[in-house]
């Protein structure tokens, strides 16, 4: 569905999608987010409402592999103490989602 794409341009889509292999997604970890933007709107507007240190980064910084979600450990480790982390075993229990970061 090109739909989310429609005002894109060839090198646009070259971006992301190889010649020969346009089922394959790879980009640079130095992407611009509005180029995920055209199919991830709702995450980057998230990321624009919010300002926070993720807002920051670049997708691929987080995603370096389309469709790879990290953990929050992957950066941030175990933060609180044991018995905060036994306690909610989900960082998005306190904090919500990586890309609208509540505390």
């Amino acid at each position: 569905n090109h739909s989310p794409m429609a005002t894109l341009e060839t090198p646009d889509c070259l971006a992301c999608h190889p010649v020969h292999t346009p089922l394959k997604i790879s980009y640079p970890i130095t992407q611009v987010k509005e180029v995920c933007a055209g199919c991830h709107g709702e995450a980057f507007q998230l990321l624009q409402a919010r300002q926070t240190k993720h807002s920051a980064l670049t997708c691929a910084k987080c995603h370096p592999s389309h469709g790879q979600l990290p953990a929050c450990q992957d950066c941030h480790g175990e933060p609180h103490n044991a018995s905060i982390h036994e306690k909610y075993a989900q960082c998005g229990d306190c904090h919500s989602i990586a890309h609208d970061i509540q505390k």
